[in-house]
This record gives structure tokens, sequence and C-alpha cells, in this order.
């Protein structure tokens, strides 16, 4: 028998927030304290006016907040209430980070479990804590992977799994 599908879609969102140099965060790890300053300092002050920037992103998707991050890896949080710049949404902006914008990229049929599903198979693959780099492997590599499966369909983890992030 076929598996019953939502009566309803779900919007995939995707969280931007700029990040800055100052008051980089104890939270993060040694190496990316290394990386930051300069190359967050050179994309935010010298490749902004052109309309560049080192940016977090995050996913919303079914009641869900997944972002990706060195150390911890994938992470998941209930989605704030409404989203954007409120006061709850708030509190998930990075230690460095100012909020940007939200924007709908798409729609999904996927449940529950078949997101737990994508989600697995990219925690046991290259979205692993100790695989994170912040220029090959970061949050936006994560968000981009993340909601192309969501969107068109988890078969493309598999697809592109040895050709998409190395």
């Amino acid at each position: 028998s076929q598996a019953k599908r939502p009566t309803m879609m779900d919007n995939v969102i995707l969280n931007v927030y700029d990040l800055v140099p100052e008051g980089n965060s104890n939270q993060q790890s040694q190496q990316q304290q290394q990386q930051s300053p300069a190359l967050i300092g050179f994309f935010s002050n010298v490749l902004k006016p052109l309309g560049f920037g080192a940016y977090h992103t995050s996913i919303d998707v079914g009641g869900f907040r997944y972002t990706y991050g060195a150390g911890g890896g994938i992470t998941r949080t209930s989605s704030p209430e409404g989203g954007g710049d409120n006061a709850e949404s708030l509190r998930f902006v990075p230690p460095n980070g100012t909020y940007r914008e939200s924007v709908t990229l798409g729609q999904t049929w996927l449940e529950r479990g078949e997101i737990n599903s994508i989600i697995q198979r990219m925690r046991d693959g290259k979205f692993t804590g100790d695989k994170y780099h912040m220029a090959n492997r970061n949050c936006n590599h994560f968000s981009e992977t993340f909601a192309m499966a969501l969107i068109l369909g988890n078969l493309l983890l598999e697809e592109s799994d040895d050709s998409k992030i190395k």
C-alpha cells in the first residue's frame, strides 16, 4: 500500500542572519575562532558594499528549525512563533549575528518521518560537527542541500552524494 501523504504542503523557509566580526562567541570552536575574524571582517567590511557578505542560515519546516554548526553538527529546535524578527525568533540569532530576513523557498509534501530520515542521512554523511569548515562545508551548504531535498525529494541526496559537497 502507498504511504499516506499529508493533506497540506509545508513551507520551507530559509532564515538569513548577517554575521559581524565583533563579539565572537565563546561557543565557537577554537578552529572557527582562528578562521572567523579575518574572513568575516573581509566579507562584512570589504565585500558588503559590493553586495556580498558573511551569513548564517537555517531552515524552518514542519514546526522545527534546523541548523548546522561546528561541534554540534545538525541541530533541531522548535520554530519560533511568527518567525521573522519578533522577540521569540530573535533568541535563535547567532551571538555574532543580526537577523536579515526569512524567505519561503518552496513547499514540501514530506511527512515528519521522511524529514527525520533526510536529516539522519545528512548526519551520517557529510554534515557531522567534526566535518564543519567555514568555507567548504558550513550552515549555508547545509541549508541549500536540506532545502533541495525537502522541495525536490530526498532521492536528491542519493543522486548528489558524490557530486554535491566534498
